[in-house]
């Protein structure tokens, strides 16, 4: 199964990361989870950081657009661009537990129907 991870930020840095640490540190799970970042108006520095994670980091993808427009028509953007079964939302504050992804599965698993 194929989730994205969509991910706003705008002059947040310092949350941006331990958001996206708290993704990448996830464990076991069947997920292949793709991280969708959009970078909502000019921040340099989580600009760069960003990019960064583009050379580094395996299935990250992401969007930069140089003036904000409201959340979600940014989320929008990101759903349209995504290939993905399932979407989950985060905002750019929020640490997820470890084994976020793994409550996720055991959720999907014993609810067959979910779309």
């Amino acid at each position: 199964m194929k989730v994205t991870v969509v991910l706003l930020t705008h002059h947040r840095l310092e949350q941006v990361k331990l958001c996206v640490d708290s993704i990448l540190g996830q464990n076991e799970h069947i997920f292949d989870v793709e991280i969708y970042g959009l970078l909502n108006g000019k921040d340099e520095k989580t600009r760069s950081y960003i990019e960064d994670l583009d050379r580094n980091v395996k299935n990250f993808k992401y969007i930069i657009l140089d003036e904000s427009i409201p959340v979600g028509e940014a989320r929008n953007k990101i759903i349209e661009e995504s290939q993905c079964e399932f979407l989950c939302f985060l905002d750019d504050d929020v640490e997820i537990p470890i084994n976020y992804f793994k409550k996720a599965q055991v959720v999907i698993e014993n609810n067959p129907n979910i779309d």
